[in-house]
């Protein structure tokens, strides 16, 4: 089995992530506390925190969808006015139609 090396992160490295914009939507803090509690596990004491590790863990954190137009993104029609289930769960979801321009 191949020896992998440890690449030491240092402050810099870090600093650097947190600067480039693919990781702008990450909590660093959150983040870090979650790497902590998965190391002190004891299946993963063997574990090290290399820079490998470090990226394929952000990497799977997924950014929050946006709209892209500030958050006024209209929300779909209501269901028809004979659904009173759906238009009741779509109500509840967005509010009024009358609100959005619909009916």
């Amino acid at each position: 089995m191949p020896v992998r090396a440890v690449v030491e992160m240092g402050d810099a490295w870090v600093e650097t992530l947190k600067m480039n914009p693919a990781y702008q939507h990450i909590n660093w803090i959150i983040e870090w506390g979650k790497m902590d509690a998965w190391f002190s596990k004891p299946a993963n004491r063997h574990r090290q925190r290399t820079q490998t590790f470090v990226l394929n863990w952000l990497n799977k954190i997924e950014a929050p969808m946006t709209s892209g137009n500030g958050g006024s993104q209209r929300p779909p029609p209501p269901p028809p006015k004979n659904d009173p289930i759906g238009r009741g769960q779509w109500a509840k979801t967005y509010g009024n139609p009358r609100e959005y321009g619909y009916e």
